[in-house]
């Protein structure tokens, strides 16, 4: 009797072993393959590319990297969390399993027969044809193709069809980012995303106003403002609660020096914010404030909306940096110092930390700033 009932508890065991077993598998492959990540996957490369030192994982790795660039100049950090370095999933050879199967290509197939897809994944093939370098990018199930001539120069037409990739990549996973990079820098992409967008997701209230804000952006970018202006004012029409068209009709009207539309449009904005609102619109929405009040001479109230977007993003660079330009006007030395030191150990690039430290000689015999100078000098 005994003898019965410890095997029917080790059956039971087993049994329930399994099944959790089974369930952990599941698990793993649902997450694998369902998550809200961008992987590139897997870029395949010619032969003579391999040999010079242009393989399929340095030229995945560059494209993420350049990706990533483009977004942190953005500061949009919430949004890097979504790509996923090449490196971070790279395929492991199961050599328990003894097969040499790599641990994504079981996953796939899994996944595969239990009907969970991956549709995040990016990959791209390079090809030489005659003295063009071709890639086509494939990003999730989109497919884009761009080509570059060599002109004896491999890094150079690499350079090209990376950056032609990372905004690919982009527009077709976060065109948001995408648009403000090409703001003041390349109006005839911001037009090209903008018209793509509004002519593939018409009606789509997640992205469509993007579309609105790209071509916006493209006529800002030529100082167009009253047609960029008409162009937000029409999104705005059709999408009144998007908080980033909101944000570009206060900067229009700003710019045009227009400051009781462009204050009543930054107040409106505040009122819009909650609990749900990425913490970059958040401290950006303070700032804008602060600058149309700094641009008033209301440097109390400027001072106040600052430090409302320093405290809402700790690591807002240039939340500090306008601090400190106020703490100036205010014959606040000290507090100049603090937060335009305090912008440099965050990433302030040292060029901007010295010009800003030399255009006020005073600040210079501080010996915090004398310390930070040497570092900069050090380290940089």
């Amino acid at each position: 009797k005994i003898n019965k009932t410890l095997s029917a508890v080790l059956s039971f065991v087993t049994r329930t072993t399994l099944i959790l077993l089974i369930l952990f598998g599941v698990a793993f492959i649902y997450r694998q393959l369902s998550g809200s990540n961008y992987s590139i996957e897997q870029v395949t490369v010619p032969k003579g590319l391999e040999e010079a030192g242009y393989t399929g994982q340095v030229v995945a790795n560059r494209m993420f990297n350049r990706v990533n660039t483009i977004v942190k100049s953005e500061r949009l950090a919430d949004v890097a969390n979504e790509y996923q370095n090449a490196n971070s999933v790279v395929d492991l050879n199961v050599e328990v399993v003894g097969i040499g199967v790599p641990i994504r290509s079981i996953t796939t197939m899994l996944g595969d027969a239990l009907g969970i897809h991956n549709r995040k994944s990016i990959s791209g093939n390079m090809a030489i044809d005659g003295d063009t370098l071709v890639l086509e990018l494939n990003i999730n199930g989109e497919v884009e193709k761009f080509q570059t001539a060599f002109d004896n120069n491999i890094e150079r037409a690499m350079a090209v069809l990376i950056e032609r990739s990372a905004e690919a990549i982009l527009m077709h996973t976060s065109p948001y980012v995408l648009a403000r990079h090409y703001l003041l820098r390349d109006s005839e992409g911001a037009f090209r995303l903008g018209r793509y967008i509004l002519n593939k997701h018409e009606n789509n209230p997640d992205v469509e106003p993007i579309g609105f804000f790209a071509v916006a952006a493209g006529y800002y970018t030529e100082s167009d403002f009253v047609a960029a202006e008409r162009v937000i004012r029409a999104g705005i029409a059709k999408y009144s609660d998007d908080l980033n068209l909101h944000a570009a009709l206060s900067t229009m009207l700003h710019r045009q020096l227009r400051y009781d539309e462009a204050l009543a449009q930054c107040k409106k904005i505040i009122a819009m914010l909650d609990d749900n609102t990425p913490i970059n619109r958040v401290s950006r929405s303070y700032l804008n404030l602060s600058f149309i009040m700094g641009d008033l001479q209301k440097l109390d109230s400027a001072l106040y909306y600052a430090e409302q977007a320093r405290d809402a993003d700790k690591d807002f660079i240039e939340a500090y940096v306008y601090i400190g330009e106020l703490s100036i006007f205010r014959n606040d030395t000290l507090q100049a110092i603090e937060h335009w030191t305090t912008a440099f150990e965050k990433g302030l690039r040292v060029s901007d930390y010295r010009t800003m430290m030399r255009s006020h000689p005073k600040l210079m015999e501080d010996p915090r700033v004398k310390a930070m100078m040497t570092r900069a000098q050090r380290d940089y």
